[in-house]
């Protein structure tokens, strides 16, 4: 009786810790998938921005002046 009291109880904690690590991964998820609703921090408008098939394109084309590209500025990160 006392074994599978004990055999019980470790079933039970197996399945309580399987449930905080599903409950825990569930909720990881679900506040990484938020993040992607932001609004974008882009300095330039959607007119500015090129699709790549159309800089290609641009770049194929022998009449067409060469764009100007400008590389993306970096993020200013405080050092303490």
């Amino acid at each position: 009786m006392t074994t599978a009291i004990s055999r019980l109880h470790a079933l039970f904690l197996i399945f309580a810790i399987t449930l905080l690590i599903a409950a825990s991964a569930a909720i990881a998820f679900v506040s990484a998938t938020r993040g992607d609703e932001k609004m974008s921090t882009d300095p330039w408008t959607a007119a500015q921005i090129l699709r790549p098939s159309d800089l290609a394109r641009e770049l194929n084309d022998k009449n067409e002046k060469s764009p100007t590209m400008a590389p993306r500025p970096r993020s200013k990160v405080l050092l303490n």
